[in-house]
C-alpha cells in the first residue's frame, strides 16, 4: 500500500513539470475523439450489410447508399488518422520537454543537495537513476500515459458498441471481465516483488563496475581478480533471478488474457447461433458484434502490458522522485563582511549520519596571514574538521566563526570567493589545463593566470608539453602525475585569491623536490593569508607557523 501511495504523490508531483497541461488535455481528447471514431465504423457497416440484406430480398440495390455509406466512412477514417497523428506528435514534444526540465531539474537538485545525502546512495545507483530510470519515465508520458487512455477507452468505446448492437451477447460477453482482471491482477502482484528487486540490482551491478574500473590496478596488485569477479557474478545471479521472476509472471499475462478472450468468443459463436435461430438478432448485426469481439483482444492485450510496464515504470518514478524531492542545502547567511582569515571552532561536535561523534568539543583560533598545520593520527578527525570549515557538513553542535562571524551567517558568495581547498584527490576535468586552472572564473586573465602557475611550480612542466596550457586533460591524451595534479589544484584554488584555503595531504605521495617546490610556494602564499594544512609530512609541518595536534577527536597539547 506503501508503493502505491507514494506512486500517487510521484505522479502527482510530475504533473508539476508537464509545462503545458493544456495541451496534454487535449491529447486525450484527440484520443478519445479517434476512438469513438474509429469503432462506430463496424456499427455503420452492419447496419449497411442488413439494408443490402433487406433490399435484395426486394430485388433491388441502393448504389446511392452504398457510396454515401463508403464516403462516410472514408471521411471518418480520415479523421481517426489525423486525430491520433496530431495527438502523438504532441504528446512527444510535451514528453521530450518534461523530460529535460526533470533532467536539468535533477543536476540542480543534485548541485544543492547536502553532501551527507549524495554520500548515502553508491555513486552506480545515482547514475542508474539518470540512465535508466528517467528514460523510463519519458516512456511513461511519451507511451504509457496516452497508450493506456487510449486502449482503455477503446475498450470501454467496445463494450458500449457491443451492448448497443446486442445487449444480450454483450452481458454474456463481459462475464469473462472479472475473471481476466483477478488473473492478471494476481500475476502483477507477483511480478512486482521481483521489478522492485531488480531495480535494486541492477544499482548494485553499476556500483561494482563504478569500483572495478576506478579500482582496476589495486584489483590486479592485490590479487583480487577472483573475488571481484565471484563478486559480479553473485550480483548478476541474483540480478537474473529478479529478472526472471518479474518477467515470467508479467509474460503469463497475455496468454492468459488470450485464453479468455477465446473462452468468450465461443460463449457469444454459441448464443449468437441460438439468437440467430430464433430472429433476436440480424444477420448484420451478429457479423458486427462478432468483429467487435474479435478487436477488444487487441485493446485488452495492451491495456494489461502497458498496466503491467507502468508498474516498472512507477518504481523508476519513485527513484527518480527521491532526487528530486532531496533536501537543499539551506543558506541563509547575507551578512557581506571583507575576510580577514580569522578562524575560531568553538565546542564543536559532529557525527557522520546516526554514526558515533568523530569530533568532541573542539575549540580553537588561527589567526589571519598564519599556517597552520593539523596533525594527527589517521581517522583522528582532521579532514573532518577541514570538511565542516568548508560547510561540506554541519556541526552536529558548536559554532565556527571567521573574523568573529558565524560561518552560516555569512553571504554564500563571499565564504565562495574567500576560502578555496585542496583534496588529497585532486578533480580533473576533461578539459584543456588552463580551463581546468581558470574553472568558472572567465574573467581571470592570461597574465594572472601565468603567474599563478609559475608560482606552484607548473609552468616548467605546461612549457615542455607540444600544446602547453591548451593540452587536453583526460585519460587518452594526458593523464597528469600526482604532482602536477596538485600543482594544478593549488593554481585553480590560488588563482581566486581566496583568504582562507585548505590543503589536505597537499605533498602526500609525490617525490622530495616537486614536494619542496610546493612547500616553498605554500610559504610565499601564506605571507597575508590563512593556510590550514592536513598533513603527516615533517617537511610541511617544520614550515608552519602554528601546529594543531588532534587524537581521537580531540584537541591535546
Amino acid at each position: 500500500m506503501g508503493m502505491i501511495e507514494f506512486s500517487m504523490e510521484s505522479l502527482r508531483s510530475l504533473e508539476t513539470f508537464v509545462g503545458d497541461r493544456r495541451t496534454l488535455r487535449l491529447c486525450a481528447l484527440l484520443s478519445l475523439i479517434a476512438t469513438i471514431v474509429i469503432y462506430t465504423i463496424p456499427y455503420i457497416c452492419g447496419q449497411l450489410l442488413n439494408i443490402m440484406i433487406d433490399n435484395d430480398s426486394k430485388g433491388m440495390i441502393d448504389v446511392n447508399l452504398i457510396v454515401q455509406v463508403c464516403t462516410l466512412v472514408v471521411l471518418m477514417i480520415v479523421m481517426w488518422y489525423v486525430a491520433m497523428t496530431e495527438s502523438k506528435h504532441r504528446i512527444s514534444k510535451i514528453s521530450l520537454d518534461t523530460s529535460k526540465r526533470m533532467r536539468e531539474e535533477m543536476n540542480s537538485r543534485m548541485m544543492k543537495a547536502p553532501i551527507s545525502f549524495l554520500e548515502s546512495m553508491p555513486p552506480g545507483d545515482l547514475s542508474s537513476r539518470f540512465t535508466n530510470d528517467l528514460p523510463a519515465v519519458t516512456n511513461l508520458i511519451s507511451s504509457d500515459y496516452t497508450g493506456f487512455i487510449t486502449h482503455f477507452t477503446m475498450l470501454i468505446a467496445i463494450i458500449v458498441m457491443m451492448f448497443i448492437t446486442s445487449p444480450i451477447m454483450a452481458i454474456l460477453y463481459i462475464l469473462i471481465v472479472p475473471v481476466i482482471i483477478i488473473l492478471v491482477k494476481h500475476l502483477t502482484n507477483e511480478s512486482q516483488e521481483g521489478f522492485e528487486r531488480q531495480k535494486t540490482m541492477i544499482s548494485d551491478l553499476n556500483t561494482q563496475m563504478n569500483d572495478i574500473i576506478s579500482s582496476h590496478k589495486s584489483i590486479k596488485v592485490d590479487d583480487l581478480e577472483k573475488r571481484m569477479m565471484d563478486d559480479f557474478k553473485d550480483s548478476n545471479r541474483r540480478f537474473t533471478d529478479a529478472y526472471f521472476t518479474s518477467h515470467s509472471r508479467s509474460g503469463m499475462i497475455k496468454p492468459v488474457i488470450g485464453t479468455m478472450v477465446n473462452v468468450g468468443y465461443l460463449i457469444v459463436v454459441i448464443a449468437g447461433a441460438i439468437l440467430l435461430v430464433k430472429d433476436l438478432i440480424s444477420v448484420g448485426m451478429f457479423l458486427t458484434f462478432m468483429i467487435y469481439v474479435r478487436i477488444v483482444t487487441g485493446p485488452i492485450m495492451t491495456t494489461s502490458n502497458i498496466y503491467n510496464g507502468m508498474r516498472d515504470r512507477m518504481l523508476s518514478l519513485n527513484r527518480v522522485m527521491e532526487i528530486l524531492n532531496a533536501p537543499i542545502e539551506e543558506h541563509d547567511g547575507n551578512e557581506r563582511i571583507d575576510i580577514k582569515g580569522r578562524v575560531e571552532f568553538k565546542d564543536v561536535t559532529f557525527h557522520y549520519r546516526d554514526g558515533p561523534d568523530v569530533l568532541h568539543s573542539v575549540s580553537f583560533t588561527i589567526e589571519p596571514g598564519r599556517m597552520t598545520a593539523l596533525v594527527g593520527a589517521t581517522a583522528s578527525g582532521k579532514t573532518t574538521i577541514s570538511n565542516i570549515l568548508m560547510g561540506f557538513y554541519q556541526p552536529s553542535s558548536g559554532t565556527i566563526e571567521i573574523d568573529g562571524v558565524n560561518r552560516n551567517d555569512i553571504d554564500q558568495d563571499i565564504l565562495h570567493r574567500s576560502m578555496a581547498s585542496v583534496l588529497q584527490d585532486p578533480w580533473m576535468f576533461d578539459g584543456t589545463l588552463r580551463e581546468n586552472i581558470i574553472y568558472n572564473r572567465p574573467w581571470i586573465s592570461e597574465e594572472e593566470m601565468l603567474k599563478v602557475s609559475r608560482f606552484v611550480g607548473l609552468d616548467d612542466f605546461v612549457l615542455r608539453l607540444p600544446m602547453g596550457y591548451d593540452t587536453p586533460v583526460n585519460e587518452e591524451i594526458l593523464k597528469l602525475p600526482l604532482a602536477q595534479r596538485r600543482m594544478l589544484a593549488m593554481a585553480r584554488a590560488l588563482i581566486g585569491d581566496p583568504k582562507i584555503i585548505v590543503l589536505d595531504e597537499s605533498v602526500a605521495g609525490i617525490d622530495p623536490i616537486s614536494g619542496q617546490t610546493i612547500i616553498e610556494g605554500l610559504k610565499k602564499f601564506s605571507k597575508d593569508r590563512t593556510v590550514i594544512l592536513i598533513t603527516h609530512n615533517q617537511a610541511v609541518i617544520d614550515q608552519a607557523d602554528d601546529v594543531i595536534h588532534i587524537l581521537d577527536g580531540r584537541i591535546v597539547d
